[in-house]
């Protein structure tokens, strides 16, 4: 009987070492899983900070964008008048170039005039 409660106690040893040895492999398991996790969390926190420095970065960009495209705008129609006052100067110079011709043209006419009538004279 001493044999048989002895040996009893061997195995139910045995059992508990096994069951022992069960729950440590599991708790690496789950202290695994935990650093698993950490890690995938900073690496999601790390995304996040990046998605928002794109975003900041995108948005700065698009301000550029549109201030640039303003400026070139105004560039145009700062351009524009000045080719349309250009334009009307130049006109108005060829306007006085053409009245000034003629007017050299009538006196050089009115002083033909006057010498054919004194030479039919």
């Amino acid at each position: 009987k001493m044999q048989e409660a002895s040996e009893k106690v061997v195995e139910a040893e045995q059992a508990m070492e096994a069951k022992e040895s069960e729950l440590e492999s599991a708790v690496s398991e789950v202290q695994a899983l935990k650093a698993n996790q950490s890690e995938l969390t900073a690496a999601v926190d790390d995304s996040k900070v990046k998605e928002s420095q794109a975003t900041q970065q995108l948005e700065a960009v698009e301000a550029e964008k549109k201030e640039l495209l303003k400026n070139l705008e105004a560039q145009a129609a700062r351009t524009e008048e000045q080719v349309a006052e250009t334009a009307s100067k130049g006109q108005s110079e060829t306007d006085a170039i053409k009245a000034a011709n003629m007017a050299e043209m009538e006196k050089l006419r009115a002083e033909m005039e006057e010498r054919v009538s004194e030479s039919q004279s």
